[in-house]
């Protein structure tokens, strides 16, 4: 079957699905796994101009369920990123464990197709993964690749949420692998959580402790002295992470520290500043910083 008829068609089954959905199912079932040629590549126009709906997502999950999905949505060459985060999301609904099945295809290409990994990687940063991945990601910690070490410390330490297994990771030789970990725990707030985070704020590498201050702020811990450190850093790196920071946390009371730092002589600096003030203003700002405690 042609492509364009089989849209047609697809298109037919997905409007009769209100008034007539075990008719609608069965025939969207046919049209999948009877096409020959992949039917993700077919579909996705359609999935992705439309609404979330009952019809919309029982087609993602056939997708899904046909095989041809996870490695359609895993390809930057054919889907862009957006789509492929819509397509995820519809799949999840039907699919539960359709996030583990994205991670497992992009891991059986092996180290010959990083892009596959890494577009999994950012699917699932987005996506409300759960356990179910944390054999897999505890196996890629193994890699050899920094990059994919550190995008796994990240999703572990989100599922895990566990100070302790964090801490673990800052002792990490890779500076990579100890920032991400520090950042899948944002938003734990437990004691354990913010020692773990006052731990990393000192580490000698400008990523790691800015994500450490995020941490604090997060869990409702002052961060003004910390900032203070930062911002005036011999280091260019440390005063445009400190940057990068208030920009995170998106509190208005560092406005004007970012406009000081709008005058930098060093342009990393000054760019990051003017992100951050961007950032602040354009977004809901989180709670203000705590200035008491």
């Amino acid at each position: 079957m042609a492509a364009a008829a089989l849209d047609r068609q697809i298109l037919e089954a997905l409007e009769e699905f209100a008034e007539q959905p075990v008719a609608a199912r069965r025939r969207l079932r046919e049209l999948i796994f009877a096409h020959e040629a992949d039917p993700s590549a077919v579909c996705a126009a359609v999935l992705c101009g439309s609404e979330p709906s009952s019809a919309t997502e029982f087609l993602a999950g056939l997708l899904a369920e046909s095989g041809s999905l996870a490695p359609f949505v895993c390809d930057p060459m054919r889907c862009s990123f957006a789509d492929a985060r819509h397509l995820s999301a519809l799949a999840l609904r039907r699919i539960s464990a359709f996030d583990a099945e994205v991670l497992r295809y992009a891991m059986s290409l092996g180290s010959a197709c990083n892009a596959a990994l890494t577009r999994a990687f950012a699917l699932l940063r987005t996506l409300e993964s759960g356990p179910r991945l944390l054999p897999s990601l505890m196996q890629l910690m193994r890699s050899s690749n920094r990059n994919v070490r550190a995008d796994a410390a990240l999703l572990i330490a989100r599922v895990k949420r566990d100070p302790e297994w964090v801490r673990k990771c800052t002792e990490d030789a890779d500076s990579r692998v100890r920032a991400q970990a520090v950042e899948g725990l944002w938003g734990v707030a437990s004691a354990d959580a913010v020692d773990l985070f006052r731990h990393a704020a000192r580490d000698p590498h400008h990523r790691v402790s800015a994500n450490a201050i995020v941490g604090l702020h997060l869990a409702g811990v002052n961060i003004v002295q910390h900032l203070d450190h930062m911002t005036t850093h011999d280091d260019p790196f440390f005063r445009a992470a400190a940057a990068f920071a208030m920009g995170e946390c998106g509190c208005p009371e560092f406005e004007s520290r970012l406009r000081q730092m709008v005058g930098s002589p060093i342009s990393m600096v000054r760019r990051c500043a003017i992100r951050a003030l961007v950032r602040i203003r354009k977004r809901v700002p989180n709670p203000s910083v705590n200035l008491d405690s």
